[in-house]
């Protein structure tokens, strides 16, 4: 499932959320160039044909991003300030897609959240802080990156402890929790990840890893596996997290030079792995310029999660024309597949 296309706004990472997952969350990274509602959610009740159910516009926070379910209604990031810069915030909603809150209530200066992951079970969250957007755009001669991750107390929406991986990260885009370990992943943007005990967070461990820029992770629902992408190197990197002090990595896979793999996820019943190739690309107005491929690869996972192959009936999906073709093109321009999740139907295998 592709993100919605609006005018003007370049959509980000799409989220599946509510008690039923019948409701599709979506942000749009630039709205705040046009002054557009962050969020969008659909209903999912046909899954092959998502509608819109409302939209809401946050005024404290911009650049949404990543969002995760938490109780009946989800958390999500805000890279950013109304203006583009510093601090960002995390909002929160409810069941009724009505927003609750942008917390904390007194933000630090640095906070610019992109990855977000929830411990329920410890009442714990963190949150990686990966770039300042409007250090991205023209007149800027170069991006403000993050090094700092930030963990919060669930229970009052606060932050507890920031951590600084200082001149070891530029950007950390992904944070993901590997189930009930409580360990986290955080991703470096200099080919190392790290995991932090979530709730004794001041040392965190680094794995020397294959590679240079880590994206965003997906792990299997037992934590055992996680899957990677990665940016620069145009790999997809599958792990075994079964001790998630000691990463074993289990298998590659290269795609063409180029292709710029970003988000990840996994369909609900581990068959099916989801990768899009498409970062963004702020053309004339800023400094990004990660088109990639615009495709999507589908992969079919192992049952022993130790192994991925392309789907042999559909293993990619050509946003460039593909998708013109099927719709016409809308009038909208560029298809940009940057985030995806799985719809899991109950009498047929996952829907991208």
């Amino acid at each position: 499932m592709t993100e919605v296309p609006t005018s003007g706004n370049e959509p980000h990472h799409v989220g599946i959320t509510g008690p039923s997952a019948e409701v599709l969350g979506a942000g749009g990274l630039l709205s705040v160039l046009k002054q557009q509602p962050e969020w969008y959610f659909f209903s999912l009740s046909d899954p092959t044909k998502p509608t819109l159910v409302t939209s809401s516009d946050p005024p404290l926070g911009g650049c949404a991003d990543d969002l995760r379910p938490y109780e009946d209604g989800f958390l999500a990031t805000e890279m950013c300030s109304p203006a583009g810069g510093a601090p960002g915030r995390v909002a929160k909603f409810n069941s009724s897609l009505m927003l609750v809150g942008e917390f904390p209530m007194d933000p630090p200066a640095g906070l610019n959240p992109h990855g977000i992951t929830i411990d329920p079970s410890r009442q714990r969250m963190v949150t990686s802080d990966f770039i300042v957007p409007s250090t991205t755009l023209a007149p800027s001669t170069a991006p403000t990156f993050r090094s700092t991750f930030r963990v919060w107390d669930l229970a009052n929406m606060s932050i507890i402890y920031t951590g600084d991986l200082c001149r070891n990260a530029s950007g950390i885009i992904d944070a993901r929790l590997l189930r009930n370990s409580g360990v986290v992943i955080l991703s470096s943007g200099q080919g190392v990840l790290y995991g932090v005990d979530i709730l004794e967070p001041t040392h965190p461990v680094a794995f020397t890893a294959g590679g240079t820029f880590h994206e965003m992770f997906a792990p299997f629902a037992n934590g055992t596996r996680l899957l990677v992408t990665l940016i620069n190197d145009s790999l997809v990197q599958l792990y075994d997290s079964s001790d998630p002090w000691h990463l074993h990595l289990l298998q590659e896979y290269q795609m063409p030079p180029g292709s710029s793999p970003h988000f990840v996820s996994i369909s609900p019943d581990e068959r099916m792995a989801f990768v899009s190739t498409y970062f963004l690309d702020e053309g004339s107005k800023g400094l990004v310029h990660f088109k990639g491929s615009r495709m999507v690869y589908l992969f079919d996972l192992a049952p022993d999660g130790c192994s991925f192959a392309p789907n042999p009936a559909v293993p990619t999906i050509d946003f460039k024309s593909a998708v013109s073709e099927l719709t016409g093109n809308w009038g909208c321009g560029s298809w940009r597949p940057h985030g995806g999740v799985f719809k899991q139907g109950s009498h047929s295998g996952p829907t991208a």
